[in-house]
């Protein structure tokens, strides 16, 4: 699998965009979203071969603001402003793939701070 395999998404918002990169079958009623760590972004260093063997799942990789695809703001989000992002990226997902039932997140580094805060 390659970066060209996931579609980009943007998420609008008052402060710009929150960018989601997803692969997978639409109709899923499972995703994986997948937290980048510290000054990566959702597809660096090869991230998005994590979940390669399971074709069962929706796999969303989720850019945080000032990361990635997403809106640099004027000054570096703080963790619960990454945490806001979360909840952004889940009302979009259920609206963009009703069928989704389970949602599973995952973080790595600064992204599993992110969701320990987010808990």
């Amino acid at each position: 699998m390659s970066r060209r395999d996931y579609i980009t998404k943007h998420i609008y918002t008052d402060f710009g965009s929150i960018a989601y990169h997803f692969k997978g079958p639409k109709m899923a009623d499972t995703a994986i979203i997948f937290l980048h760590g510290h000054f990566d972004s959702a597809l660096e260093n090869r991230s998005y071969h994590l979940f390669d063997q399971n074709d069962e799942v929706l796999k969303i990789f989720l850019d945080h603001r000032w990361h990635g695809s997403s809106t640099r703001t004027k000054f570096y989000p703080s963790l619960s402003e990454r945490a806001e992002d979360i909840d952004i990226l889940i009302e979009s997902i259920l609206i963009s793939f009703p069928s989704i039932a389970n949602l599973h997140i995952a973080g790595y580094s600064q992204g599993g701070a992110v969701l320990i805060y987010y808990i």
